[in-house]
Order: C-alpha cells, then sequence, then structure tokens
C-alpha cells in the first residue's frame, strides 16, 4: 500500500489499531496538552472581544462626535 511508509496513520483501510495506549505517562501529556489549549481559547475569546468593543466604540464614537 502507498500508507506503509506512514507509521503514524491507522484506522480503516489499514490495518493498524487505532485505539490509545493505557500509558500514564501519555495521558499526563494529553492533559497538558488540552490545559494549554484551553489557556490558548481563552486569551483567543478574550481578545476577540476587546477588538469588537474598540472596533465598536471607533464606529460609534466618530458618528457621535460628528454630529455634535
Amino acid at each position: 500500500m502507498i500508507h506503509e511508509a506512514n507509521l503514524g496513520l491507522c484506522g480503516l483501510p489499514l490495518s493498524a489499531n487505532c485505539t490509545p495506549p493505557n500509558d500514564q505517562n501519555h495521558k499526563d501529556d494529553q492533559d497538558d496538552e488540552e490545559d494549554d489549549d484551553d489557556r490558548y481559547m481563552t486569551w483567543f475569546f478574550i481578545s476577540k472581544a476587546m477588538g469588537f468593543l474598540v472596533g465598536f466604540w471607533v464606529v460609534c464614537g466618530s458618528l457621535a462626535l460628528n454630529k455634535s
């Protein structure tokens, strides 16, 4: 098959099984990665909200000052 050289592939149509190992160290590494992902997602949404607020007040503030 063309996928024989890539040992990271698993699942159908390949014969390699995709079940994760029961190694505790692997689980700890995965938890650390999830913590990092949560931290990045939190900062993503904070920056998204701040960008919206700044953009909103730039547009609405300029319209309010322009009417005066």
